[in-house]
């Protein structure tokens, strides 16, 4: 089992190898924890929804898109669109095509996928 310290990386002024080593291993996650490090806002929505009820947590999330769209998962955002929450990834697909993805939140349900 491997551990980090990453406080202690901060305290040591290793910040960008710290965000390296962070990189490395959030790597099944698509990079999603670094995307969202610095926007609390949409971290305390998403946090907020998952506890009410209202929308899957992440990694249910991405069980339906790993199985409905393949690929190297870039980032993903989180927001209400028409009232409903929506989480939209950027996605290479096995062929190199970058592609943009938008789940239902609630449901898992792909909504629409197309070239980016």
């Amino acid at each position: 089992m491997l551990r980090l310290n990453l406080s202690q990386l901060f305290r040591s002024g290793g910040s960008s190898r710290c965000l390296y080593l962070l990189a490395q291993f959030t790597q099944p996650l698509g990079g999603w924890l670094l995307h969202n490090i610095g926007d609390d806002h949409s971290y305390d929505r998403a946090r907020r929804a998952v506890s009410r009820g209202e929308v899957l947590p992440i990694e249910k999330i991405l069980e339906h898109v790993r199985a409905q769209v393949p690929g190297q998962i870039l980032e993903i955002e989180f927001d209400q669109e028409n009232g409903r929450w929506v989480y939209e990834f950027k996605i290479i697909d096995d062929e190199g095509r970058l592609l943009e993805a938008y789940f239902d939140a609630q449901s898992g349900k792909l909504l629409s996928a197309e070239e980016d």
